[in-house]
């Protein structure tokens, strides 16, 4: 096939709806001969799952079946959300993790469930086997707090290629002592959901590493996110390595940002009848509520004492007890009094009347956190990224010879009006792809159709992008060129027609 000889892949994030879109994307590449056409991968969170257990097989000798096989696996049958609770709630004596926190709890379960023994780090990449692989670049994506940029963990058979960026690099002797576990977690630690994760002290590094980075870069910490928050699709990394000099016939983005999302819902004043209770009289209720309970507790174990003990002495002994607890229960009261007036003097730059704050009412100040905390999360996942991706796609476009080589395999792309040759979408595909496109970004499954109905998206829409791309280019070539494609094409179409009978 001397078409397309080199095909860019990126993938971007979106948690398990990103990781099992791609991976309906490859499934219908491979069936086409084209995955082995695919030279570069660069990807971003929940792409990073994809695009890592397919880098790792190929790497250990395997084939896509196995592939195909042992990902389904994890992503049907592992609940990384209960699983990830269960290491936070190990007994300290059994904790294994780097740091008690959400992130590298999900980067324990990668490391042990997602990669198999023999590619459990990043040096798998540098094998034998990876390089006689059609996969000449390799870009996991994460986001670094430091100067604001993406950080990239590469494997590259180009020249100039580096691992981090041009701020902060890391030398290949040491990238490859990365656990994969922890470059997932890196690349796919989306915003409210997780934690920052740190680079130089929440990774598992079991061998020194050979420079002193913290000295080198003059920090202490390097904390990554999700690649989504500068590069959701993953396209600056595939555009550098144009730079180098690298020529791809075609660049697929395979993205499954949702086209429409109404992230904020501010809260209903009318949703639920609750009491109006200021704080002021909400704190003196639980007050007067936790005293009426110490004394039921106190009534009880007096008539169980008095068998064996006096009764003054009973009563002289709850009687020191509760002298001991009122005025601890005031210290304490006056302690974080000082401490919010503290904390609300630094924020405001003056002091605060606390007896004007403990006269709001607690549901709206309940409601007013609440509408503050979405915001901030819409504001980060939604809007920002939107905005992002937006110049992502206007650069590339606007890149000289990109735009007629690009095909966006958006998850949304295709509509009820969808049709090839004759055979129009069918209302279960339709439905397959209302339940994929509305996946909201999570790192489990909420319903059991989910898996499905995003893998078959992920193949038969990469099948009608492929052809109107194809039928596209083919109106402006000869007669041969034209005939090589239409064989590609047939595949796709048989891809398609598969899915309409369905």
């Amino acid at each position: 096939m001397s078409f397309f000889k080199n095909i860019a892949l990126a993938l971007s994030g979106g948690g398990y709806r990103a990781a099992t879109y791609h991976f309906g994307v490859l499934s219908c590449l491979h069936k086409v001969g084209l995955l082995d056409k695919v030279s570069i991968i660069s990807s971003v969170s929940g792409g990073s799952i994809t695009t890592l257990k397919y880098a790792s097989t190929l790497a250990e000798g395997l084939d896509f079946e196995i592939f195909s096989k042992e990902l389904e696996e994890f992503l049907t049958e592992r609940n990384l959300a209960n699983d990830s609770i269960g290491l936070l709630g190990a007994p300290t004596s059994k904790r294994i993790l780097q740091k008690h926190t959400l992130i590298t709890a999900f980067s324990e379960l990668y490391h042990r469930y997602l990669f198999s023994k023999e590619s459990k780090k990043f040096n798998i990449f540098w094998n034998s086997n990876f390089k006689n692989c059609h996969i000449k670049e390799l870009a996991i994506n994460a986001t670094e707090f430091y100067s604001g940029n993406s950080f990239r963990f590469t494997k590259s058979q180009s020249k100039g290629a580096i691992i981090g960026n041009k701020h902060l690099r890391i030398y290949s002797s040491d990238a490859q002592k990365l656990r994969l576990g922890d470059i997932l977690a890196a690349s796919s630690c989306f915003p409210a959901g997780f934690e920052p994760i740190d680079l130089l002290n929440d990774f598992a590094i079991s061998k020194p590493l050979d420079r002193d980075y913290k000295n080198q870069w003059q920090i202490e910490s390097l904390y990554l996110m999700d690649g989504g928050i500068y590069d959701n699709q993953g396209l600056e990394a595939i555009k550098l390595s144009i730079d180098r000099g690298n020529w791809y016939d075609m660049i697929i983005i395979s993205d499954t940002d949702r086209d429409k999302e109404y992230p904020l819902y501010a809260p209903s004043n009318n949703s639920i009848k609750l009491p109006k209770w200021t704080l002021k009289k909400t704190l003196s209720f639980i007050l007067r509520l936790l005293i009426l309970i110490y004394f039921l507790i106190v009534i009880g174990a007096s008539t169980i004492l008095s068998l064996f003990l006096p009764l003054d002495l009973i009563i002289g002994s709850f009687l020191l007890i509760s002298i001991g607890l009122f005025s601890g229960l005031k210290q304490t009261q006056k302690i974080i009094k000082q401490h919010i007036n503290r904390k609300l003097t630094e924020q405001f730059g003056r002091p605060v009347d606390l007896e004007k704050l403990s006269l709001l009412k607690v549901f709206s100040i309940i409601d007013s956190i609440y509408i503050r905390a979405q915001s901030l999360v819409s504001l980060t996942n939604t809007i920002f990224m939107k905005r992002i991706r937006g110049l992502v796609y206007n650069s590339t476009y606007k890149a000289p010879g990109l735009a007629r080589r690009t095909v966006d395999n958006l998850i949304y792309s295709i509509n009820d009006t969808a049709i090839i040759d004759g055979f129009q979408i069918t209302n279960l595909m339709i439905k397959k792809v209302s339940t994929a496109k509305s996946m909201p970004t999570t790192l489990w499954f909420t319903d059991e159709n989910q898996f499905n109905a995003l893998k078959d998206t992920g193949e038969f829409t990469t099948a009608y992008k492929l052809i109107k791309h194809i039928d596209k280019i083919s109106i402006r070539l000869g007669k041969n060129k034209r005939k090589e494609l239409d064989q590609i094409r047939n595949k796709l179409f048989m891809i398609w027609l598969t899915h309409c009978k369905q």
